[in-house]
């Protein structure tokens, strides 16, 4: 009976360990951004809009601190002010590129 129970137990935590690296994943809608991009962040229908230019290498108004499964952190330019943005928030990311030069 103490086996079973051991059982039962060890087998709870290994479920709960593994649902809970599933959620610690960055939410889909992060998938063009990574951490120290330069993003723009635009108020649009009660939500904001993020953009991105070519992979983020040209300054912009905040940088990509970290992506959460649940909200981004983005800190400005200039690193005084950290902002939380929830995912519930965001209305969509736009990544714009820039055509390869012709020589």
């Amino acid at each position: 009976m103490n086996t079973f129970i051991c059982r039962v137990a060890l087998c709870c935590m290994l479920t709960l360990g593994a649902l809970s690296t599933l959620s610690a994943q960055p939410a889909e809608i992060f998938k063009p951004l990574k951490v120290g991009q330069h993003i723009n962040i635009t108020s649009v229908n009660g939500g904001v809009e993020l953009s991105l230019l070519d992979d983020g290498v040209l300054p912009s108004g905040y940088v990509v601190i970290e992506l959460g499964s649940t909200y981004l952190l983005v800190e400005d330019y200039i690193k005084i002010t950290r902002t939380w943005i929830p995912v519930t928030s965001i209305v969509k990311v736009t990544h714009t590129r820039l055509p390869k030069p012709i020589r």
